[in-house]
């Protein structure tokens, strides 16, 4: 019986340091604005916050059919985007694709979030948000590790 009182102790703990962020870690590299944004070029930041559905697998975004990142809880990318049309799409496992086209402007900044939703089959969402809806979540991320960016010479 003990044993039982232990395992939902730590399962409940394990859920709620999930939950509450980046599991109580400290970021290593925790978000930082581009000051300087490159003429002739849009920042898109691409992230994904913390939660409890489908942590365990990363989500492949593409931009225009092209992968760019695979995106882990708690991680955010600066992607650097030529202006015009680009269509942001999510691909993970077995779930069903999200997807979300912005008219990129050059100088202007975008916020694209990613998240995972549950259903009779699981999918990951992508949304944009305004500066505003999107730094409380940034704040809590990490930048991403080089080998998830499948874009030689971005960022």
């Amino acid at each position: 019986m003990e044993k039982r009182s232990r395992f939902r102790a730590c399962l409940v703990l394990g859920v709620a340091l999930t939950v509450s962020g980046c599991g109580g870690t400290p970021l290593r590299d925790p978000f930082k604005p581009i000051e300087n944004i490159p003429q002739n070029k849009a920042v898109v930041y691409l992230y994904r916050y913390s939660g409890v559905v489908g942590f365990m697998y990363p989500i492949r975004i593409t931009s225009n059919g092209k992968e760019v990142v695979k995106l882990r809880h708690g991680s955010y990318y600066p992607y650097l985007a030529d202006p015009g049309e680009i269509e942001f799409s999510t691909k993970m496992a077995i779930m069903r694709t999200d997807s979300v086209t912005i008219e990129a402007k050059a100088g202007q900044v975008y916020y694209l979030a990613v998240a995972t939703r549950t259903g009779i089959v699981g999918y990951a969402t992508i949304t944009k948000l305004s500066q505003q809806q999107a730094e409380p979540d940034l704040a809590q991320c990490n930048l991403v590790p080089e080998k998830d960016i499948a874009v030689v010479g971005q960022q």
